[in-house]
This record gives C-alpha cells, sequence and structure tokens, in this order.
C-alpha cells in the first residue's frame, strides 16, 4: 500500500528534481544464485549520468537504513551495466523517529516523508549526499 502511495511522488521528485530519465517501481533481479529487490530504480545516461535507489517504508526501523546501504553497496553486482554511474539512496517513509532520520541523512542518504498525501524531500540545506 504504502509503495502504491509513494510512487506517483517519488516518480515526480525523480524526474524533476534529480533529471531521471527512466523509473521503474519493483525491479527484482537474480544473478549467480543470489537476488535483490529494489522498491525504485531510477537512472539517467545524459549528462546526469546516475542512479538512484528509493527504498519506501511505512516505518523507518534501524534495519531499514541498514538494508538500503546493504542494497546501494550490491548495485553494482546485479546492474554491471551501471557502473559508471554515481549512485545515491532514498527512503521514502511514513512515518521516522527523529534520530533515524538524523541517522540516515547523516549517513548520505535523502529522506522522503508524506505532507499532505504527497512525499516530499525532506533534507536540511547542507545535506551532503554520499555517492556509493
Amino acid at each position: 500500500f504504502t509503495e502504491g502511495m509513494a510512487l506517483p511522488s517519488m516518480t515526480k521528485i525523480l524526474t524533476e528534481n534529480f533529471g531521471m530519465e527512466v523509473v521503474t517501481p519493483r525491479v527484482k533481479v537474480r544473478k549467480a544464485g543470489r537476488s535483490l529487490e529494489l522498491d525504485v530504480l531510477a537512472y539517467a545516461n545524459s549528462e546526469c549520468n546516475a542512479a538512484y535507489i528509493v527504498e519506501i517504508k511505512s516505518h523507518l526501523r534501524p534495519d531499514g537504513i541498514e538494508q538500503l546501504q546493504n542494497i546501494l553497496e550490491q548495485f553494482r553486482h546485479f546492474f554491471p551495466e551501471h557502473a559508471d554511474k554515481a549512485l545515491y539512496g532514498i527512503l521514502a517513509v511514513v512515518d521516522a523517529p527523529e534520530d533515524l532520520r538524523q541517522e540516515a541523512l547523516s549517513a548520505g542518504i535523502f529522506m522522503a516523508g508524506i505532507n499532505d498525501e504527497q512525499f516530499k524531500l525532506e533534507v536540511p540545506s547542507n545535506f551532503q549526499p554520499k555517492a556509493w
């Protein structure tokens, strides 16, 4: 339910804010006996040359941050065709305790929260995203 609710807003954010050309929900890949599931994969092959992984959560817990970091670390194994792209993570959450929100931001992960039934980026002006 949360994924369906987040997808229109995240598609708009990814295309308008980050210049992504392709936005694909629910990506599943299997390679060499291992698998990886992504809530949303977005990328651009233009001058932007970046990829974004969005993990959608109704309630953020510490393992949600770790899960996204693991996905980002494994991404190039499963998608070698994107090896030359800068790679970023976004957590789109309905409810997040402030300490976990700060932990994610400190790790360089973009945060998006829901406001008036739409997800919006929630990052401070001095936020520095981490490229994996």
